[in-house]
């Protein structure tokens, strides 16, 4: 809620600083049995969480599910993906356990330091 706030507060200087930075999406591949999630991203603004039924840039989770997914978008030409494993091993394994619980904290940290808003 504190960085949709800080969004609230100045728009205008979120979307300013986020005109520097390419779009990045981030995407959570369902399974058929639970949906796709994707995050739309510039710079450290979240402008958008979209809940997709199973059926710019990817970041795919490429192990299990996701591998086929990313093998296929890939194959299409038709966008930029790339894989990304978040069960891999953290840039210092020796503060996170693995890459998703050292983004969740990058994530966290952006929030609480203000460097990070919701639109």
């Amino acid at each position: 809620m504190q960085a949709r706030d800080r969004y609230d507060a100045n728009p205008q200087y979120w979307d300013d600083l986020a005109t520097s930075d390419i779009w990045r999406l981030g995407l959570d591949v369902g399974d058929g049995q639970d949906n796709h999630a994707l995050a739309i991203w510039r710079g450290s603004v979240l402008y958008d969480v979209q809940i997709h039924p199973t059926v710019g840039d990817i970041a795919v989770d490429n192990t299990g599910v996701g591998a086929g997914t990313l093998a296929s978008l890939l194959a299409s030409g038709m966008m930029n993906a790339s894989g990304c494993r978040f069960g891999d091993g953290a840039d210092d394994r020796s503060l996170f356990f693995n890459r998703k619980s050292q983004l969740y904290w990058e994530f966290r940290e952006g929030l609480r330091t203000g460097k990070v808003a919701i639109a």
